[in-house]
Order: C-alpha cells, then sequence, then structure tokens
C-alpha cells in the first residue's frame, strides 16, 4: 500500500491478488472517475452498490444499484466488504476551499464513520497528488483525510487521482480495490 505522501515518484498499486468477488460501495459512484470504475468492478463479477444523490442517478451506468442518499450522512452508506470514497466538490479549482471542506472532508469523516461502523475489510480513499501551489487548500484537506484514515484503524489504500483514472478507466488493476 503507498500514500500520495510517500516521495516515490513512480507509484504503483498493490498487485493482483486473485479473490472472491467482492461487494463494493462506491461514494462519488455518479462522478468523474466513479461511472468507469462502477463498470470495471461489475464487469470483474463484483456485486456494486452505487450512492447518488437524488437526481444524478441517471449519471450511473444502467443496471447498476442505486442506493440513493448523501455522501455528507453516514445513515446513506451501506455494508459492503469494500468502500470506495470518491465523492467531493466537482471540479477542483482554487476558489472552491469551502466546498473542499463542507463536501470533501464532511464526505469523507462521514464515509469513515460508516465504514468503522460496518467493519468494512478494505477503505480505498483517493487523494491528491499535490498538484501546483495555487490548489494549497484542496492538498490540506485531502492531506487531513489522509491522515485520519491512517490513524481510523481499517484496512486502507490511498490513490492519487491520476493514477485511479487510469486503473478505473482501463488502464488495468481495478482489482487492487
Amino acid at each position: 500500500v503507498w500514500s500520495a505522501m510517500d516521495l516515490n515518484p513512480n507509484p504503483r498499486p498493490l498487485p493482483y491478488i486473485p479473490m472472491m468477488a467482492n461487494t463494493v460501495f462506491i461514494a462519488g459512484a455518479s462522478g468523474y472517475m466513479g461511472r468507469p470504475l462502477v463498470t470495471a468492478l461489475a464487469g470483474r463479477g463484483h456485486e456494486v452498490r452505487a450512492l447518488a444523490r437524488p437526481g444524478s442517478e441517471g449519471k450511473l451506468p444502467r443496471g447498476c444499484p442505486v442506493v440513493r442518499g448523501s455522501a455528507l450522512d453516514a445513515a446513506s452508506y451501506v455494508n459492503a466488504s469494500t468502500f470506495v470514497q470518491l465523492a467531493g466538490a466537482a471540479h477542483p479549482v482554487p476558489w472552491k476551499r469551502c466546498k473542499f471542506e463542507s463536501i470533501d472532508l464532511a464526505s469523507f469523516l462521514e464515509s469513515v464513520t460508516a465504514a468503522q461502523a460496518a467493519k468494512v475489510r478494505h477503505f480505498a480513499y483517493v487523494s491528491v497528488a499535490h498538484p501546483a501551489p495555487v490548489m494549497k487548500a484542496y492538498v490540506d484537506v485531502r492531506t487531513h483525510c489522509e491522515e485520519i484514515l491512517a490513524g481510523s484503524g481499517l484496512n486502507r489504500s490511498f490513490f492519487d487521482r491520476g493514477t485511479f483514472s487510469d486503473l478505473a478507466t482501463g488502464g488495468g488493476g481495478a482489482e487492487a480495490l
């Protein structure tokens, strides 16, 4: 397992270890990275449960089981063996500082609470690859989330957005989840 905070300039996901199909819950499933991940995991035989707020259900791949709710409410999360946290402010830009705290951090805290209560086997978090200094607020919130997750007691993996996007959109390795 590697962290976006590691100094390794070429981080790699865990090697593929064949295992039985998982039940995967995805917060942020209707977003840019969530949609291809849902398709990839379902195509590999995993049971996917996708959290979508009302009005976003239509963004999910056809046939995907939808869990209607809010990423900002732990009660919206359902039990699964793997929890993938993708929820966050869409299209992060410096002037969305308040949204990083009110959406990214808040949804993360709710997801960790729900994952701990459900005793999930694996928690995957898409963090940040520390972009340009102008994105300091975004980096700060994502780094804080990594620190919380590291102390949570959950079995976890961190992915930067670029690596995760490659995994979810066909670059291989989605099995690392």
